[in-house]
Order: C-alpha cells, then structure tokens, then sequence
C-alpha cells in the first residue's frame, strides 16, 4: 500500500534501560523525517507515548497529538493526527512498548480500539477508539459492554490469544454486523494485552475489504524451540488463504527472530507498489510465551 493510503504510518518499538525508554527499531514507510529523527529519542517514566504507557501499564490511544507528543510537529507535517501504544509484559516484567502512528489520510474504512476489563462487572468497556471513515460505528461502540466470550474483544478476553475474523459482516458473533457493514468492514483482529498473566485489555482492529489496515496475520503456538505452521489469514487478493495452516508463511522468518528474543520484532520491505511493514509480536499468559502473532499493515 501507498503511504497516502496507509493507516498505520509507523510502528516503533521501544525498550526499558534503566530509568529510560530506548529506541529499538521502527518502520517509517516514506516519512524520511521521522524515520531519521526517532532513533536517538529516549523517554523518562511518563514521557511521551512510550513514557506514559510504561508508567500507566497499560494501552493508550492518543486522539490528539500537542504538547504531550513530544515529535507532534513533526508528526502532524506528515498527516499524523493520532497514536497508539501498547505495552507487552511476561508476567510484572515489561517487555517493551510498540507505538503506531496512524492518519486519516487513509482512504478506506477502520477502526482501531482499545476495551478495558471491568474485573467487578466481569465486562469489558470501550476505552478509547480511532475511527476512520466509519462515524455510525463511532458514535455507537462507546456504549455497549462486552460479557466473556461476546463479541470479538469479549473472544479475545476468552481465549487469551489473538482472534481472527475474516468477515465481521457475515459473523454471528459480531453484534455489529449490521454497522461494519454500512461501513464498508469486513476484517476483524483482536489482540489481548496481558499483566501480571492476565488480560486486561484488548485491542481490536477493524479493516475493510479494500486496502485492509491488516492485510495479513499469521499465528503460531510455538512448542519449546519449534515454531511449528502458521494459521494464515491473507486478504491481499480473492484466492487468498484465509485460516489455512501454512509452514512457509511469508513472516516465518519474523516469527523466528521472535522466538529467539521473546521480543517483538518490525520488518520493512520497499516494494515496486509501496511499503510493506511486519509487525511479530509474542503473547505472554500465564504459563509464558502462548502465542506469536504476525500482522502486515
């Protein structure tokens, strides 16, 4: 996909040394200005989106970028007007934080969301949401509530791993079928954010038919050392596996690289059409690394 018509216009990755936030890697697309910038930032606890995740524990979604983002000049130069981030954590140890830049420059439809856990309610509520394209969808999701089990957060809150529906639209489980449809979405992925080995939040993406936010997601149940085959949902063309298990899925190596470090792990490859960035990320639940999940964006 084109930069213009990217949602996700950078995916950074941030560790904890010491009493900072380090820069580990990023992916930038075409914003050359950030891309030279970012890797000689460090954040103090509560600086910044990656300060502020790490002091808070918990996902944040920044609907306005002033002064609490330290680069929002730069950002809103490139038509970034919104962030995510999002902490990974084995157990009451921090792993990293991932930020995502986003635009509304995109042209198609989606939606990224963050859902709390209510522990005394046993719910989960809408936390924050950005919402490109879709206004019904935003001005309704803020007021319901998703039991264990309902809905694709309240899946993913079930199963505590990443959850995959290929079309939201025709899916008994999505009570908002009827508004992803009258949006134009079709693709839905949720993705549980653990502490202390256990959810408590989850992020969903909503992405539609034509140039998806996601275009890809691979997902594997490592045993140990081996990272066995992929289930792969791939919805860059008609004929396109959707929930085929693949043992040479194009983020293997990726998956790999994660395996090995236990840490996320980000892939830009510049393409004749555009940039294509990987995102692999390993999920921690209670008995340790339970999942790695590989998205294209």
């Amino acid at each position: 996909m084109l930069r213009d018509k990217s949602l996700v216009q950078a995916i950074e990755l941030w560790l904890p040394q010491g009493e900072v936030m380090a820069f580990g890697k990023g992916a930038y697309r075409g914003n050359h200005d950030l891309a030279t910038r970012s890797p000689s930032m460090r954040f103090q606890y509560g600086e910044g989106l990656p300060g502020a995740v790490w002091a808070n524990g918990r996902a944040l979604l920044w609907n306005e970028l002033a002064e609490s983002f330290v680069r929002a000049e730069l950002a809103a130069d490139v038509g970034i007007d919104a962030a995510l981030g999002f902490p990974l954590f084995d157990g009451e140890r921090l792993v990293s934080v991932l930020t995502l830049l986003l635009s509304r420059r995109s042209e198609a439809p989606s939606s990224t969301e963050i859902w709390d856990v209510n522990e005394e309610l046993d719910v989960l509520k809408h936390g924050r949401g950005y919402y490109a394209h879709c206004t019904e969808l935003e001005r309704f999701s803020p007021h319901i509530q998703f039991p264990r089990g309902t809905g694709l957060p309240g899946l993913t809150w079930q199963t505590g791993g990443a959850h995959i529906m290929a079309d939201v639209r025709q899916s008994n489980a999505f009570i908002r079928a009827g508004l992803a449809a009258r949006c134009g979405l079709q693709h839905g992925v949720g993705l549980p954010i653990y502490r202390n080995r256990r959810v408590v939040q989850v992020l969903a993406l909503l992405g539609a038919e034509q140039q998806p936010c996601v275009t890809s997601v691979e997902l594997y149940h490592p045993q140990g050392t081996e990272l066995g085959a992929a289930t792969l949902y791939d919805w860059t063309g008609p004929s396109s596996p959707s929930g085929a298990s693949v043992a040479d899925a194009p983020g293997r190596k990726l998956a790999r690289e994660v395996l090995a470090s236990c840490t996320p792990a980000i892939q830009q490859i510049n393409t004749p059409s555009g940039y294509e960035v990987s995102l692999a990320l390993p999920l921690h639940d209670r008995k340790g690394l339970k999942d790695i999940v590989v998205l294209r964006v």
